[in-house]
């Protein structure tokens, strides 16, 4: 059985990744030819889930530092 529309993984496109993250395209396809941002292929077309962009920016976040730590 598949799951309803709404909890299912949206594949969306390089343009629409970009502006979800705020980058350019160029820098969208710059992270899945690294393999950096997974990616589905759909025939020849390049598809992103939207799961794994919020998988990826937790990865990537750089946590806060204590400076006040000794």
């Amino acid at each position: 059985m598949s799951e309803p529309r709404s909890r299912a993984a949206q594949l969306l496109t390089i343009d629409e990744a970009a502006e979800r993250l705020g980058v350019t395209p160029r820098m969208i396809r710059r992270l899945t030819a690294d393999r950096r941002l997974p990616f589905v292929k759909v025939g020849r077309l390049v598809r992103i889930r939207d799961t794994d962009i919020a998988c990826c920016l937790d990865d990537w976040t750089v946590p806060a530092i204590d400076r006040y730590v000794r």
